[in-house]
């Protein structure tokens, strides 16, 4: 075999790989519930922007923190933490939040679950009873009432914080 079938070979065999990865990348792209995938990856870019946002109305040169520390959501979630903005059972929700997209992105073929969202909820307990039951069997109404619920008190912390408001107990 000479040097040019060798690498008309490699080039058949890399040919072959593409092909079946990219087939897998469609397959996983078309999957049923990828809609509720991409609303947990939607939701939780936003509520990112929205940690930034308190990083930047809270401390002093929060730019710099910003732009320069390369900051992962878990960090900064632990900032909003500390800055004792909002309730703690949101910030756990919020943790079980950035569990769940973190197995989104480790696992090609994860598709999000009652029971993922169950996680999330869980942290505010009764207000999610009550979600639940409105939502019924409907778990993209489930999805998206739990976000909004969650991403309500981070709206009033930035609110609060940009517009110099004295922080409440709610």
């Amino acid at each position: 075999m000479g040097m040019e079938d060798v690498v008309q070979t490699v080039e058949n065999e890399i040919e072959k790989i593409v092909t079946k990865e990219t087939e897998e990348l469609i397959s996983a792209l078309s999957k049923k519930g990828k809609e509720e995938t991409l609303l947990v990856l939607q939701y939780h870019l936003y509520t990112e922007n929205m940690f930034e946002r308190i990083i930047l109305a809270s401390i002093p040169r929060g730019d710099l923190l910003i732009d320069n520390a390369g900051l992962s959501y878990h960090q900064k979630l632990c900032i909003i933490n500390a800055l004792d903005v909002i309730e703690d059972r949101y910030i756990q929700s919020l943790r079980k939040l950035n569990k769940v997209r973190n197995e989104c992105s480790h696992e090609r073929d994860k598709e999000i679950l009652l029971a993922d969202m169950e996680l999330i909820g869980r942290p505010l307990g009764k207000q999610f009873s009550k979600l639940k039951h409105e939502a019924g069997n409907n778990f993209k109404e489930l999805s998206i009432k739990t976000f909004a619920a969650i991403g309500a008190k981070l709206v009033a912390a930035i609110v609060k914080l940009e517009y110099s408001l004295p922080k409440s107990s709610s």
